[in-house]
Formats: C-alpha cells, structure tokens, sequence
C-alpha cells in the first residue's frame, strides 16, 4: 500500500488502504488491514466512521487510545481544510449561497443547532457563531 500511494498518488488507495496506513498498528494478533475492514464493515463508509467519539473508536479491538486520537485528528484536518477552501470560494449573492455554505460545516451535525452568520460583504469574511 505504501508503495503504491508513493508511486502513484493517494488517490490510487481504497478507503480500507487510507484507514490502514493511519491505523499502522504493530500490535500482535491485529494487522492495520483487518481493523480498517473492520471499521468499513461495521459502518458502512468514511463519514459514519468520522462521527464515532473516541469512547466509541477505543470498544473496536486493536484500536487504543492513541489511534483513537490519530484518526479524529485526521478526520478533523480534512473537515477544516474542506471548511477552508469552501469559505475561500463562497460568493454570497442570494439567500441559496448561505445554505450552501452553512451545509458544507453542519452537513454532519447530528443535533439541532441553531447558527448566527455575520458577514461583511465588502470583504467576503464569515463568521458563524453556534450555539445547542
């Protein structure tokens, strides 16, 4: 799997390869390949995976806590660089631009929130302010 991201790029890797290679465990009896199968298995793609606390990451065997941690870190970046590109691209000219924006970062959210959005618009800057 390493070889082949290096070769030929990430986008070469499945889901479970990706998982594999952040997993990288070395404990005995648990390969990074079986606990990333494991994962897709039981909840079905990325985005499920991605909304698992680490209490629910730390029940999966071969997962301790610092994989755990490694894999809400990884999930984290990717949502904060998606975040961060969509808010560098938003052109706000009608009400629909707003829903599309605010989907972007609540698209996840499993509780109601409630969110306030103050924009400048001579500066295109945004900053949401979110409350339970």
């Amino acid at each position: 799997m390493k070889e082949r991201l290096i070769n030929y790029g990430a986008k070469s890797l499945s889901n479970v390869e990706l998982l594999a290679i952040l997993i990288n465990t070395r404990r005995k009896g648990f390969s990074s390949i079986d606990i990333a199968n494991e994962l897709i298995k039981n909840h079905h793609s990325i985005r499920e995976i991605k909304k698992l606390s680490i209490n629910d990451l730390l029940k999966i065997k071969g997962i301790g806590l610092y994989m755990a941690i490694i894999l809400k870190v990884a999930f984290e970046l990717g949502e904060r660089l998606n975040s961060s590109s969509t808010l560098d691209k938003v052109k706000i000219t009608h009400p629909g631009d707003v829903a599309d924006l605010m989907m972007s970062t609540m698209k996840d959210l499993d509780q109601e929130h409630f969110v306030v959005l103050l924009i400048k618009f001579k500066r295109y800057s945004y900053e949401t302010v979110v409350g339970l």
